[in-house]
């Protein structure tokens, strides 16, 4: 009976430490992974940096499953953690594929826009002369088009308002390019300043006032007048935007002198 309680005794202090050594092993393994998972997730978006997190989550996957492994039969918190590891590893290599892929497209997409842009100076380059005029040319069109108004300050003429005071009548020519009929005085917003300041509209005897209210159909041009009164002899300078824009654009601009 002695013999055999000795024999117990060993047997049982034997086998504590047959199942202390598996969870040991099985820890490490699972830590190492871990730690390797989250280094390569924390570098899987760094440029360049991140082929090198690649191949860490990758040792970090196989140290997750040797501890996955050795856990199988051990302590649920070493299996948990080895688990993690493994989760951490995968993410990781998901993000470095993801991450390579997006800078790949964006530097692909570099280098195929400055090819679209160096194309047309190239072209500039190796055309004549009359290409570039030609060029120019439709440029101006292309303007044109997208401008509803144009107005062209022909000439100014010195004389008196009904009540003989100094003032000037403003002849203009200008093109409907808009989709609908409108009057000269309805689509424009013209202007007399002379030292800077907007002068008032005058009543002119002779002068056909009614004809800037006369509605002009798209693609059509008509001649308008307007009479100006003059504070003085400086110059005067003429400005015609367009009457309903946000941007107040000058469409037409034309100094005279009236000394």
């Amino acid at each position: 009976m002695g013999t055999n309680s000795n024999y117990q005794t060993d047997q049982t202090g034997y086998q504590p430490a047959q199942q202390q050594a598996a969870p040991s092993s099985m820890t490490i393994a699972g830590v190492v992974g871990l730690i390797a998972g989250i280094v390569a997730l924390a570098t899987s978006f760094m440029p360049i940096i991140n082929n090198v997190s690649f191949f860490v989550a990758l040792i970090g996957a196989v140290f997750a499953i040797v501890g996955i492994v050795s856990s199988s039969k051990g302590k649920r918190r070493g299996k948990a953690l080895s688990i993690a590891a493994l989760i951490v590893s995968a993410l990781a290599v998901v993000v470095v594929l993801a991450s390579q892929s997006f800078y790949s497209a964006a530097i692909d997409e570099a280098f195929n826009s400055g090819a679209t842009d160096s194309a047309p100076a190239e072209s500039t380059n190796d055309a004549s002369g009359g290409s570039s005029e030609a060029t120019e040319a439709q440029k101006d069109d292309a303007a044109s088009a997208e401008v509803p108004y144009v107005v062209s300050i022909d000439n100014c003429e010195l004389t008196t308002d009904y009540q003989g005071n100094p003032a000037i009548v403003v002849t203009y020519t200008w093109t409907n390019n808009s989709e609908n009929a409108q009057a000269f005085d309805v689509a424009i917003d013209d202007k007399a300043f002379q030292n800077g300041v907007q002068l008032d509209f005058a009543v002119v005897d002779g002068m056909d006032a009614s004809a800037s209210w006369n509605e002009v159909k798209p693609g059509s041009t008509n001649t308008v007048q307007q009479a100006f009164l003059l504070d003085d002899q400086s110059d005067v300078t003429i400005e015609c935007t367009e009457l309903f824009s946000f941007d107040n654009t000058i469409i037409a601009e034309k100094t005279f002198s009236v000394a």
